[in-house]
């Protein structure tokens, strides 16, 4: 977040102590020289409160600029003062990482079922990804042991990284298709997914909606925290967590969804608002 006008660290005449006010005075009128919330503020909760209802500065009668007549703008105005909203372009990317090779044939369906990942790929990936990534990081791991094994692996390398498994960062459930082969499963079990993508329960437990849902706590939970992250993860949530950092959380067609996914033990950066 840039740095706000120090001069305008206390709120206009006629709103201290007047709650009403406060509201009032980030609902109404524009002052250019004020778009964010002021030194100090930022990430304090009670700062932000006295902020709207404490001592005033005369020269600052009105509210920043893009606010006027703009509730959302408005309260997203007092919401980052209160909440410690960071600028996008402060926060480390976040590191995405696939997990080793799965010791399974190709072609099987495998989200939820807990394969092992080839034991040597694993290592590799491990040493590769330890001497990129930023000292201090917080690793992040799937539950499930091809994802658990390279967490692990990496942070023998790396004790500096704080290791910690995130359940939400799972794979996709396929439910009663997962260990057939993809080509095996009817047509007519596809096309319903293919029509109702974003809700269609694929094989009775997961819907994509919800990956991208549970996903985005994890998303949010990084951006609010500003601080380097690992995700030792799946293709799924490697493709979702691509999506949210486009901004976007709802998803209808099939088509939008990423039709590649990247290779075992790839790496992707991701910045929020990137492509």
């Amino acid at each position: 977040m840039s740095a706000p006008n120090p001069g305008f660290a206390r709120p206009p005449e006629g709103v201290r102590g007047n709650l009403g006010a406060a509201r009032r005075f980030v609902t109404s009128a524009p002052n250019p020289g004020f778009a964010r919330p002021p030194e100090g503020v930022r990430g304090n909760l009670g700062a932000a409160r006295r902020f709207v209802t404490s001592a005033p500065n005369p020269g600052f009668a009105r509210p920043p600029e893009g606010v006027r007549g703009n509730l959302g703008a408005a309260r997203r105005f007092l919401m980052s003062a209160m909440a410690g909203e960071t600028d996008p372009a402060q926060i480390p990317p976040l590191w995405l990482v696939r997990h080793g090779r799965p010791v399974l044939p190709a072609g099987v369906c495998y989200g939820m079922t807990d394969v092992p990942a080839d034991t040597r790929h694993t290592e590799v990936i491990a040493h590769a990804l330890a001497g990129d990534i930023p000292p201090g990081a917080s690793l992040l791991s799937s539950p499930l042991q091809r994802c658990s094994a390279l967490a692990r692996a990496l942070h023998q390398v790396r004790p500096d990284l704080s290791l910690r498994v995130e359940p939400r960062i799972a794979e996709f459930d396929f439910g009663c298709w997962e260990g057939w082969r993809w080509d095996a499963i009817p047509k007519s079990a596809l096309d319903a997914w293919t029509e109702q993508f974003a809700r269609h329960r694929f094989g009775g437990v997961d819907c994509v909606q919800d990956m991208l849902d549970r996903v985005g706590t994890v998303w949010d939970a990084y951006k609010d925290a500003a601080k380097s992250q690992v995700w030792i993860t799946h293709a799924g949530v490697m493709s979702a967590a691509g999506l949210l950092a486009q901004g976007i959380r709802v998803i209808d067609k099939a088509d939008a969804w990423p039709r590649h996914a990247p290779q075992y033990g790839a790496r992707v950066l991701l910045r929020e608002g990137q492509p």
